[in-house]
């Protein structure tokens, strides 16, 4: 089962480390002044049982995923329905184009298997 209705943005650890190289090389130069809280992921949103799908999908596995309600899915801690982060800061500041989760997700099942 995964949650259909609560909406994130999955992001590779491949995307943060290029993402951290740009952000560093743009922040020690001597001119920058662009300080603050900067917030990265890839896009475009997408709920936990599409992620789930493409996933199962990607890597050629055949089995099912059914949709479930956020409210029907228990955790010890409640989770929110929308938890996206605005990173429009992050890509103007550091010229940096948004990402999008299916390739790079295409990406590491690549590389798991090939491996």
């Amino acid at each position: 089962d995964a949650v259909d209705d609560q909406l994130g943005t999955p992001t590779s650890a491949r995307s943060v480390g290029q993402a951290i190289i740009t952000i560093a090389q743009t922040i020690k130069k001597p001119d920058f002044d662009g300080w603050g809280i900067y917030h990265y992921t890839n896009t475009p949103e997408t709920s936990w049982y599409h992620f789930a799908k493409v996933i199962l999908d990607t890597a050629n596995i055949n089995t099912m995923v059914h949709p479930v309600k956020l409210e029907d899915y228990k955790t010890e801690a409640p989770r929110p329905p929308y938890v996206v982060m605005d990173c429009s800061k992050t890509w103007q500041t550091f010229d940096l184009s948004p990402i999008g989760w299916e390739e790079e997700l295409k990406r590491v099942i690549y590389t798991l298997q090939s491996q």
